[in-house]
């Protein structure tokens, strides 16, 4: 009976000890690994942040050649260096090394500091991790990944890319007088750098801000013109893209839809027939960025 007591005592112990000694590597969260790329910053509680939003409001960080310029009512065009930063992903590349992407915006003067009338500009970071010695350790910044321009903040998603990496999506609207383009930033992350970067527009709001119905409407199958109204200046397109892995490539399937109005054969303007066009457009790496192998690229322009 003794001997049984102590058999347990010991394997008792040597469990605890197993669990005190572990070093396996701890799932990394978005506020975790902002708060060891960003030492100013102390979070207020150990709730983990959401993504996509600024968790640090106000913090300086000098020496970054951020990319914000001088907005309204800014005539100076001072260096800014006090942002507001979001987390966007987590993107775990293997059991020891994860990167930290986020978005960040000047936080002076609020709109003055980084935007107009139509976009701010947003900085794109990269912050490499890798765990060691028990604990997630900062192996290299980049603070300015990439400028981003666009009138929304920037939102990401993520696919991992069996045998090369991770593969980093961030999309933004960019929006002038009524009319958005969507635009895509493709990044391929590996441990410790960017392998790729290639940029497109995937989708498109345009149309004539002043026909009786909105574009979003003209352009739905279930729409049905009125005899009463005049669609002598409807000039309507709308298209909606999606980007994935698939096998050896990146695949982009964009569905576009428009519908114009013409005159019929009395010289009255018409509306016309509903065109909707699919578009696959496939993407291969070559060297630092990806080439078209198959479709075309839209020309979404404003």
């Amino acid at each position: 009976m003794y001997n049984v007591v102590a058999s347990l005592l010991v394997l008792t112990f040597l469990a605890g000890s197993a669990r005190a000694d572990d070093t396996s590597p701890s799932a990394p969260t978005r506020r975790d690994l902002l708060a060891l790329a960003f030492p100013g910053w102390h979070p207020a509680s150990l709730a983990e942040v959401p993504a996509g939003k600024p968790a640090i409001q106000r913090l300086r960080v000098p020496k970054v050649a951020w990319p914000f310029h001088g907005g309204i009512g800014d005539s100076t065009n001072q260096p800014r260096d006090i942002v507001k930063i979001a987390p966007l992903d987590v993107v775990r590349m293997d059991d020891t090394h994860a990167v930290l992407a986020t978005w960040a915006l000047s936080s002076d003067d609020h709109r003055a500091a980084a935007c107009d009338s139509y976009y701010c500009t947003y900085a794109l970071g990269l912050y490499f991790f890798e765990w060691a010695d028990a604990g997630w350790h900062l192996r290299k910044r980049m603070d300015v990944a990439t400028s981003l321009d666009g009138s929304a903040a920037p939102a990401s998603r993520v696919q991992m890319w069996p045998g090369r990496g991770a593969v980093l999506g961030i999309s933004q609207e960019n929006c002038h007088g009524g009319d958005c383009v969507d635009r895509l930033q493709l990044l391929g992350l590996e441990t410790g750098r960017i392998g790729f970067r290639f940029g497109m527009a995937t989708g498109i709001y345009e149309g004539d801000r002043f026909s009786p119905d909105p574009c979003s409407e003209v352009v739905d199958p279930a729409y049905k013109p009125r005899p009463e109204e005049n669609y002598a200046n409807v000039n309507c397109r709308l298209a909606h893209g999606q980007w994935q892995v698939d096998g050896d490539t990146l695949r982009v399937d964009i569905e576009e839809s428009s519908r114009k109005a013409h005159d019929d054969p009395q010289g009255n303007p018409v509306l016309g027939k509903l065109r909707i066009q699919q578009r696959v457009v496939r993407l291969a790496r070559q060297g630092s960025t990806l080439k078209v192998v198959d479709g075309k690229l839209p020309d979404y322009a404003l």
